[in-house]
């Protein structure tokens, strides 16, 4: 069969962000028991996935994504067997979904969100063999950063076309299985790479999603060089590299400049890859010495502490820039 899911949220900085990463929907061609291929097409670029036996390959088609996710044998068997997927509660309520009897489940992760699950049990699902998925998910929320994500089976059509697998590329992305079944962020992937990830969203004062941009600005002994990206949907993703001095300028119209800086001079390249969830904040911008003061100013600063091989805020630094803050406000209200 092939099957069909659409991904919506209410939330449009959450759907903005799984249609950059996940696309739009995400077509499902179950071929037998063991045997199963997936696309999806992001704006980043569209993927293909497929279950053949004891292991799962994804390639990139097409944009920048990701090169290639290959599980085989033990380190699927054990991925399997992950709490996350185990922990499924099932209520006694029951419905329909496209005409398929349905059975409805909820999980909670390690981190306390919730994943809401509608299966059609008489319906194989490939994924995995597993008692505690026993059927094909029809219908499944996720939250996202705290908002809700929903994938739906909108359309299922019978498969005439036979398994053909595509070679299959170099190169490995591994994904754990709440992100690899699309229930899960995508910064919750470990990435074979020495890169540093920093993602999260740009709000107002009010907590409200702002379309903005981030300047990207890389400090060495030849000068600075700059790089901007466009913020559409509230959400940044940005991709660094160890060796290096950043300072990220986060701007939005009507909005006060919001500097932050990054020193990952210190940062070994062998380190892995290193995620940095950073969430950021603007407010108006009415008084022209406190815009001019942050244009210039970072707000916070950190360093890669080879101790703890983490990145450090100076907490006492961000504190004194508040202080000016609050005196420049003061004396613009004179």
């Amino acid at each position: 069969m092939e099957v069909n899911y659409s991904v919506s949220s209410p939330d449009t900085g959450a759907q903005g962000m799984v249609h950059t990463y996940f696309g739009e929907y995400m077509n499902y061609k179950v071929y037998d028991s063991t045997t199963f291929q997936m696309k999806r097409e992001g704006l980043l670029g569209a993927v293909t996935q497929w279950y053949d036996k004891d292991a799962i390959y994804i390639r990139e088609t097409m944009g920048d994504y990701c090169t290639c996710v290959q599980l085989e044998g033990t380190l699927f068997e054990m991925w399997k067997e992950d709490e996350w997927i185990s922990n499924y509660e099932y209520s006694a309520e029951k419905g329909t979904h496209l005409g398929y009897a349905t059975m409805s489940g909820v999980a909670v992760g390690e981190m306390g969100d919730t994943t809401w699950i509608e299966i059609a049990p008489d319906i194989i699902n490939p994924w995995f063999e597993n008692p505690s998925l026993p059927g094909l998910p029809m219908k499944y929320e996720y939250l996202l950063r705290g908002k809700k994500v929903t994938y739906e089976v909108d359309k299922i059509d019978a498969l005439k076309e036979s398994y053909d697998p595509s070679s299959f590329a170099d190169g490995c992305v591994r994904i754990p299985p709440p992100a690899f079944m699309g229930m899960a962020p995508q910064d919750s992937m470990t990435w074979d790479t020495n890169d540093i990830w920093v993602f999260g969203g740009l709000f107002d004062d009010a907590d409200n999603y702002v379309r903005g941009d981030v300047m990207v600005e890389v400090s060495s002994e030849s000068g600075v060089e700059q790089a901007k990206m466009r913020v559409d949907q509230g959400t940044y993703d940005l991709q660094l590299l160890p060796g290096e001095l950043y300072t990220l300028d986060f701007t939005a119209e009507g909005q006060v400049h919001k500097r932050i800086e990054l020193d990952c001079r210190d940062m070994p390249e062998d380190q892995g890859s290193f995620l940095l969830n950073m969430d950021v904040h603007l407010f108006e911008a009415v008084d022209p010495e406190v815009d001019d003061y942050l244009s210039r100013t970072p707000v916070g600063v950190a360093y890669f502490d080879v101790d703890s091989m983490n990145l450090i805020f100076d907490f006492e630094y961000t504190k004194q820039v508040a202080m000016e803050l609050s005196r420049l406000q003061l004396e613009g209200e004179e």
